[in-house]
């Protein structure tokens, strides 16, 4: 009787995480889209504006305007494994690791 009661808190727990980390990649995802969409879609007028009003050198506007392409790109290349870590490996390959480390010691007590 006590195995099925630890067993369902177990199961509670394990899928409050996994709820929680959906959550959090989907809170990563919104918060990637909010700052990269318009960062992308102004970014030649976001360069005209910083070379006209504060930067001379035209070596560091091209940085700049480098640097708002990379930003995106690596921050997705971030949100892809964060992606593929909650929906595939978690969710299938380490979901069978737990259970079996779980029963492992479920077993032992």
């Amino acid at each position: 009787m006590e195995t099925t009661n630890q067993n369902k808190v177990y199961a509670y727990a394990r899928a409050r995480k996994r709820v929680q980390d959906i959550k959090e990649f989907y809170h990563h995802l919104f918060f990637y889209l909010l700052f990269n969409m318009p960062l992308l879609v102004f970014a030649e007028q976001i360069a005209d504006l910083l070379r006209a009003t504060v930067f001379d050198d035209p070596e560091f506007g091209k940085w700049i305007e480098l640097n708002m392409y990379i930003t995106p790109l690596f921050w997705g290349i971030g949100l892809l494994f964060h992606g593929l870590y909650t929906f595939i490996f978690k969710g299938r390959i380490l979901k069978n690791w737990e259970e079996k480390q779980i029963q492992k010691y479920l077993d032992q007590e």
